[in-house]
C-alpha cells in the first residue's frame, strides 16, 4: 500500500510515512496469524485498510471482558511499542480484512533515529484509547446496555460498507455478539428476544435489522 493511501492520526512527514510503509506487511489472512484459536499476540502496529474486526480482552481468571468493534482507518498496537506487556486479544472477523502490520521492533528502530514515530504512536493510542475506555465502562452495566453498545459499534464502524447488507442492517452471529459482549449464547438470545419484542430490533438469520437508532443509541450511551 502506498503511504498517501493511509489515513494517517496526525500530521507526519514524508520520509517517516516512506520509512514506516518499507517495514510495512500487509495481512490477509488472519488465520495465519493466530496463536491460540481466535487470540493474536499484539506486537506492533496495526491498520486496518478495509474490512472490521470486534477485538476482545478478557483478563485471565476473570469474567470481565472489554471489546471494541473496528473498520477502516483505525489503527490498534501502538501501547506494545516499546513495551514489555504482552496482551493476546481475541479477533473475530465481521467483514474481509485487510490490514498494514507494523512490526514491533523495526517501529521502535524507526523512532530512534526519527522521534517524530513517537508523535504518531501518541495519536494512535489516543485515539483508540476512547474507545477502549467505552468498552471498560460498558462491561460494568447490565446486558441490555452492554449488547446496545455492541450493535450501535457495528453500525458506527461497518453500516453501509458492507455488500449485500441494507442501511441499518448488521450481519452477525449470535456467537460473534456472545464474544463481543461477554455474555453466553442464551443470555444474548434472551436480550435480542427482548429488544425484538420493544421493536427497536428485527432478526433474521445472521442478520440483525436496527429499526429504532435513536433509541439504542441513548441505550448504549457510556459517557
Amino acid at each position: 500500500m502506498n503511504w498517501n493511501e493511509i489515513v494517517w492520526p496526525c500530521e507526519l512527514s514524508d520520509i517517516v510515512k516512506q520509512g514506516l510503509c518499507q517495514c510495512a506487511v500487509e495481512i490477509v489472512d488472519l488465520e495465519e496469524h493466530k496463536i491460540d484459536g481466535n487470540r493474536w499476540k499484539m506486537d506492533g502496529l496495526y491498520y486496518i485498510s478495509q474490512g472490521g474486526v470486534g477485538v476482545s480482552v478478557r483478563p485471565p481468571d476473570s469474567n470481565f471482558s472489554a471489546s471494541a468493534i473496528l473498520g477502516a482507518t483505525d489503527w490498534m498496537g501502538s501501547n506494545s511499542i516499546f513495551s514489555e506487556v504482552n496482551y493476546y486479544p481475541i479477533f473475530i472477523e465481521l467483514a474481509p480484512l485487510k490490514i498494514l502490520y507494523f512490526p514491533r521492533k523495526k517501529v521502535e528502530q524507526l523512532a530512534q533515529s526519527n522521534p517524530e514515530v513517537y508523535t504518531l504512536l501518541f495519536h494512535a493510542s489516543r485515539l483508540i484509547t476512547v474507545q477502549w475506555l467505552r468498552a471498560s465502562c460498558a462491561g460494568l452495566y447490565n446486558r441490555e446496555k452492554r449488547l446496545a453498545r455492541v450493535l450501535i459499534n457495528y453500525y458506527e464502524k461497518l453500516n453501509g460498507k458492507i455488500d449485500g447488507l441494507e442501511d441499518g442492517t448488521i450481519a452477525v452471529s449470535q456467537m460473534q455478539l456472545s464474544q463481543l459482549v461477554g455474555m453466553t449464547r442464551p443470555r444474548v438470545n434472551e436480550t435480542l428476544k427482548l429488544f425484538e419484542q420493544r421493536k427497536w430490533i428485527s432478526i433474521q438469520r445472521g442478520k440483525i435489522t436496527l429499526n429504532e437508532l435513536d433509541i439504542l443509541f441513548n441505550k448504549a450511551k457510556v459517557f
